[in-house]
């Protein structure tokens, strides 16, 4: 993955996304705190956002004390997790048609490749942050407010 994150250059990146940089209403969506963008693999950002919701996932075995509460906000962030995937697809999908670039590049074959990388990439890169806001500095709460360690383990 670091190899990918130092040399995948493919779009310009938000480089720091989580849940909480992104704000949502019916009628749009807005991200804050860019300060960490620069030119990166779009798995990076994709990646980071869903680790986030499997993290938040997974802690709501302990947060969630209704049953089913849990398992329908549970349900939620499964399909929230599938549809990030699939809008990100489709909006690829029809920019990536928009512009007019021959050769290999007009391949559907090409384009579906090239998308699995990325999601590959979505998802080693979802691994690396769920690693990282368990072990590393960077805590997340859903996990870190849960006050035994075997219960959070």
């Amino acid at each position: 993955m670091k190899e990918i994150f130092m040399t995948h250059a493919q779009a310009l990146i938000h480089g720091d996304l989580h849940t909480g940089s992104i704000m949502i209403n019916p009628d749009e969506i807005k991200v804050i705190d860019p300060e960490f963008g620069y030119f990166g693999p779009m798995g990076f950002d994709i990646g980071a956002v869903l680790g986030n919701l499997v993290l938040n996932y997974a802690s709501q075995e302990y947060h969630a004390k209704d049953q089913k509460l849990r398992t329908d906000y549970q349900k939620w962030l499964l399909d929230t997790i599938k549809n990030v995937w699939v809008e990100f697809e489709n909006e690829f999908r029809q920019l990536w048609g928009t512009k007019k670039i021959t050769g290999e590049w007009e391949s559907e074959l090409y384009i579906d490749r090239f998308l699995n990388r990325v999601l590959q990439d979505s998802v080693g890169f979802g691994g690396c942050v769920i690693i990282r806001r368990l072990f590393g500095l960077a805590h997340v709460p859903d996990m870190w407010t849960i006050p035994d360690d075997r219960i959070r383990a």
